[in-house]
């Protein structure tokens, strides 16, 4: 991206198309997060699903991030706005994606949950079949076994 001269107005129609991109981004992550709540855990095609979709607006927004930084080095109040409802519009749109943020971040939180849950219930029953399996073993093992055959008379 060629480099705007930071004193034109340009320079923040530029940044408010990426915050723009940004909300966008975060909106459909969001969208994303209540397909997860959705989701049964235990379906691992649905949940790779997902993973996929999450990781293309993982890539997508760390693009914008990044193309973001340069605004975030910069004094604010030396920028050229088109007008203070433009200024305006693209703080609350900033203010709204990190409201949006912070929900996806709760919302990540309550998926490890779940996910750890599932996990955990699952090395339950692997648990109980790898006892049963055991037993099984040790009572095939013993049914070779003559039983009356020791004397432990006197």
């Amino acid at each position: 991206m060629p480099e705007i001269d930071r004193s034109t107005v340009a320079y923040t129609d530029a940044l408010a198309e990426l915050v723009q991109q940004r909300l966008e981004i975060l909106q459909q992550w969001v969208a994303l997060q209540s397909a997860w709540d959705e989701a049964q855990v235990g379906q691992p095609d649905g949940m790779m699903s997902l993973l996929a979709k999450r990781q293309a607006l993982l890539d997508a927004l760390l693009a914008t991030e990044e193309r973001l930084v340069p605004y975030r080095e910069d004094d604010p109040e030396t920028r050229r706005w088109r007008s203070p409802d433009a200024r305006r519009a693209c703080r609350e749109k900033l203010e709204a994606g990190q409201r949006l943020l912070r929900s996806i971040v709760d919302g990540d939180q309550r998926l490890i949950e779940r996910l750890s849950a599932a996990r955990d219930a699952v090395a339950g029953q692997l648990q109980q079949t790898a006892d049963v399996s055991h037993v099984q073993r040790a009572y095939s093992a013993s049914e070779g076994l003559e039983l009356g055959t020791l004397d432990i008379t006197e």
